[in-house]
């Protein structure tokens, strides 16, 4: 299950421990990290989202990080039935 990192990051911001197991997603890939860099400049700038999907989501690390900032309505999907497994896992604690 997605922990949050505690004292990793700077003063209001969130960290999340990811176990991808067989998944891909991480959130070190660089195409991951750069949707992470993005959203989090795009937050910085006062933008706010009602709807994310994080398509062909591996893990959810994207999902998980737009649930973290109080996006009502967060979209998860995969055709990869081990990323899905693991996904649901993550986000839903199963």
């Amino acid at each position: 299950m997605a922990a949050m990192m505690p004292n990793c990051f700077r003063a209001g911001r969130i960290g999340l421990l990811i176990e991808a197991a067989m998944a891909f997603g991480t959130g070190h890939h660089g195409t991951t990290l750069g949707c992470l860099r993005a959203f989090d400049r795009l937050l910085d700038q006062g933008r706010k989202f009602e709807n994310v999907l994080d398509l062909g989501c591996g893990t959810a690390v994207l999902a998980m990080a737009a649930a973290r900032m109080d996006v009502a309505s967060v979209t998860a999907s995969d055709i990869d039935p081990v990323a899905v497994e693991v996904a649901c896992g993550e986000c839903c604690g199963q």
